[in-house]
């Protein structure tokens, strides 16, 4: 605000001392919306004209600065608070740099040019870049507070051991061949199902405030998302390095790091697939409870129709599209030939 030489008013309930302090100045309204004091944040000048005369400073201001200035809670300490303030030397000061302000002040006409050549002619007003790396810090705070962003690890390593002590008995025959094409369905389908669960309930927490930020033109949605996307991949990726990890040597599936690195990133894609499904339900959907419920549904009618349970050659016409639309018969398809 100093380089550009502008004011930055905001409006703040109850705050604490340290951000009260980062202030020059601070306007206290009062419930009738008269001002009760404005000018800089000096506790002493405070004191004098919230605190009512014989009052010791040290029982009537034990609290903070906005302790202090809320105190005034009737109509009649309203009034009185209002007229030493209209007395004190601070205001007499305020009024005489608003008489300089307005003898110096540009007509209507220079002022309303000046405005339009100041105010920004693109619908944000700071670019692209800016917004990123704004949401990108407040994303990455939020990803790191969230309780659920370690209880992903835990559940992903809890499911790569049952998954894998599941198929850890397999012999190299043809029986243990079919059971691992089930290990590789279950992984797929694991994976997209357990994508989609955690996604939904944060999409609808951060949805409010999305659409709050957008439509004040803070930020564009379109840089939100990217935000997104790009944050949640390393979670996604540890998600699914710790399930594949300690599943698939446990299994005896095809060593090599190739073959072993081809499935690890087959699950990072339904991973991905997996939220961007759901932040689509969130989009669409009223409630959690709808969005939760389509994706159910959804995640089985993908396992029905996908994997190596139907017979592709005998579906009929009228379903085999949806064979088509399924991620995990692509993923499953993919892991066989691997």
């Amino acid at each position: 605000c100093k380089k550009y030489r502008l004011a930055a008013v905001i409006t703040l309930l109850q705050p604490s001392d340290e951000i009260v302090q980062l202030f020059d100045k601070i306007l206290v309204l009062s419930s009738e919306g008269k001002t009760t004091y404005f000018g800089p944040v000096d506790r002493g000048t405070l004191q004098s004209i919230f605190l009512d005369e014989g009052v010791d400073a040290e029982k009537g201001d034990s609290g903070g600065i906005a302790d202090l200035v809320m105190s005034q809670t009737t109509a009649s300490i309203e009034e009185s608070t209002i007229s030493r303030f209209k007395s004190s030397p601070n205001n007499l000061q305020l009024i005489k740099e608003l008489d300089v302000i307005k003898a110096n002040a540009a007509s209507l006409e220079d002022r309303e040019s000046v405005l339009k050549d100041f105010l920004p002619s693109e619908k944000h007003s700071t670019s692209r870049l800016y917004q990123l790396r704004i949401i990108a810090n407040r994303r990455r705070k939020l990803i790191l507070r969230n309780s659920m962003t370690y209880a992903r690890s835990i559940i992903a390593i809890v499911f790569g051991i049952i998954v894998g002590s599941l198929f850890s008995a397999l012999q190299q025959d043809t029986i243990g061949a079919l059971g691992r094409s089930g290990y590789i369905f279950l992984s797929s389908f694991l994976v997209l199902m357990l994508s989609s669960a955690v996604t939904i309930p944060d999409g609808f927490r951060q949805r409010i405030t999305l659409f709050k930020h957008r439509d004040s033109e803070f930020y564009s949605g379109t840089v939100a998302y990217v935000v997104q996307v790009v944050l949640d991949l390393p979670l996604s990726v540890l998600e699914a390095t710790l399930i594949a990890s300690i599943s698939y040597w446990w299994v005896g599936m095809t060593p090599g790091a190739n073959h072993f690195l081809f499935f690890l990133g087959t699950l990072i894609g339904l991973e991905c697939v997996g939220q961007a499904f759901a932040r689509f339900l969130c989009a669409v959907s009223r409630t959690q409870v709808s969005a939760n419920v389509a994706s159910s549904l959804c995640i089985l009618l993908f396992a029905t129709v996908g994997g190596f349970m139907p017979a592709y050659s005998t579906i009929t016409w009228v379903l085999r599209w949806l064979s088509w639309i399924t991620p995990v018969s692509y993923a499953f398809e993919g892991l066989i030939i691997n």
